[in-house]
C-alpha cells in the first residue's frame, strides 16, 4: 500500500526522499515521497519497489551537469572536423529526427538555435527569479553542439544541424533523480529518437534505471556523459578525481561517452572504465551561450570542456544514423556508432575509439 506521507512533484524532492514510479492510466508517473531520514528512505524504497502498481522505487539522488568550464565560426568549430561530421551532411543533416536534451533548460531565441527547438518541457522548476544566462548556460551549450543550425550566417553548427531538439529542464541547478526519470518518460512520450544526458553522479537509482529501460524498449537511443573525474586523486587535487563509476552513463543500454583532448588522444580527466562505449572531443568545444548583455552582437559563443559536450556529439551522430535508418533497433544504432569509432590502439576504458560520424552514417 502507498505510504501515508504526502507526495510532492519529483523535481522538488528533499534530501531524504523516495522516488516512486507508478503506472497511472497506462502511463508511468514519477513522484517523490518525503522520508524522515536516509535510513527510513532506504527502507521505504525497498518496501515499495515492485509492489502493486509501482514500477520502480528508490532513494532520491542528485546528478550534476558535467561541464568544466556562410557560418562565420565554422572554421573554429574544430570538433566537427575531428569527428568527420561535414562529410556526413552530404547524406543527411538529421532532418526528421528528434533529440531530447535533458539538462538545465535551453535559451529559446539564440540565433543559432532558431528553428531547432520545440517548446521546452519544465520538469524541474523555473528558478524563483526566472532564468538567467547562468541557469541556461549548460543546456544551451549542449543543444548547440548537437543541433546549431547550418547555413544561417550565424556562429558555427551542430553535429546534426537539421535535427529538432526537445529541451527538457530536469536540473535546478542539480538534477534530481525523480526529475530525470520523469524527463526521460516525457521525452519518450513526445516521440524522441534520442535522449541526451550530459549529467553524472556516483549514485545509482532504480527509478532512473527503469526509466532508461522503458526508453530503450520504446526504441529510443539513450546517450550519457561519463563524467569529468578521471584523473587520479592527489593532495593538490582532493576532489573531482578518482575515476568513480557514474550514472546514468553506467546503466545497461546507455551509450556511455568519454572524451578526447585537443590532440585527439584520450583525455586523462575524462571518466573511463569498461562501461564506456566510445569517446568524442571534449576540450575547447565551441557552442552557443546566452548573451550576458541581453542583446545579440555576435559574441554569444564560448569554448567549453567536459564530457557534457562530448555526449551530444554522439547523440547527434545517433540522430543522423536514425535519419537514414529510421527502423534500426537501439542496439544496432549503438553497434554502428561503436564499430565506426573502433581504433586498434585506443586505450582501454575510453570505449572503442573516437567518434567518426560519416562512417557511422555510411
Amino acid at each position: 500500500a502507498a505510504p501515508a506521507a504526502a507526495t510532492t512533484p519529483a523535481a522538488a524532492a528533499p534530501a531524504a526522499a523516495v522516488d516512486v514510479t507508478r503506472l497511472v492510466d497506462g502511463h508511468p508517473v514519477t513522484t517523490s515521497v518525503d522520508a524522515p531520514g536516509g535510513r527510513a528512505a532506504r527502507a521505504l524504497a525497498d518496501r515499495l519497489h515492485g509492489a502493486g502498481d509501482v514500477l520502480a522505487a528508490d532513494v532520491a539522488v542528485r546528478y550534476e551537469p558535467v561541464a568544466v568550464h556562410d557560418d562565420p565560426l565554422l572554421p573554429h568549430t574544430l570538433h566537427l572536423a575531428a569527428v568527420r561530421a561535414p562529410q556526413a551532411w552530404e547524406r543527411t543533416t538529421g532532418a526528421g529526427t528528434l533529440v531530447a536534451v535533458l539538462d538545465t533548460g535551453v535559451l529559446a531565441d539564440h540565433p543559432d538555435l532558431r528553428g531547432a527547438l520545440l517548446p521546452q518541457v519544465d520538469v524541474a522548476p523555473v528558478p524563483p527569479g526566472g532564468d538567467t544566462p547562468d541557469t541556461l548556460l549548460h543546456g544551451t551549450l549542449v543543444a548547440s553542439v548537437l543541433a546549431a543550425r547550418l547555413g544561417n550566417g550565424t556562429g558555427g553548427a551542430g553535429v546534426a544541424p537539421g535535427a529538432q531538439v526537445l529541451p527538457v529542464r530536469v536540473c535546478d541547478p542539480t538534477c534530481g533523480s525523480g526529475a530525470v526519470a520523469a524527463g526521460i518518460d516525457r521525452a519518450v512520450a513526445a516521440g524522441a529518437d534520442v535522449v541526451n544526458l550530459s549529467i553524472a553522479g556516483p549514485d545509482r537509482s532504480r527509478v532512473v534505471e527503469e526509466a532508461v529501460q522503458r526508453a530503450v524498449a520504446a526504441g529510443v537511443v539513450v546517450v550519457a556523459a561519463a563524467g569529468n573525474d578521471g584523473a587520479p586523486c592527489a593532495p593538490e587535487r582532493p576532489t573531482g578525481c578518482g575515476n568513480p563509476v557514474v550514472y546514468p552513463a553506467s546503466y545497461p543500454g546507455v551509450v556511455s561517452v568519454s572524451a578526447s583532448d585537443l590532440t585527439g588522444a584520450a583525455a586523462g580527466w575524462a571518466g573511463h572504465d569498461e562501461r564506456v562505449d566510445l569517446s568524442a572531443p571534449g576540450e575547447q568545444v565551441l557552442g552557443a551561450v546566452p548573451p550576458r548583455s541581453g542583446r545579440y552582437d555576435g559574441t554569444e559563443y564560448a569554448f567549453a570542456t567536459g564530457t557534457s559536450f562530448a555526449a551530444p556529439q554522439v547523440a547527434a551522430a545517433a540522430a543522423l544514423v536514425r535519419a537514414v535508418a529510421p527502423a534500426m533497433p537501439v542496439a544496432d544504432v549503438e553497434r554502428t556508432l561503436v564499430t565506426a569509432a573502433a581504433q586498434a590502439a585506443w586505450p582501454a576504458g575510453y570505449g572503442a575509439g573516437l567518434l567518426v560520424v560519416w562512417v557511422a552514417v555510411a
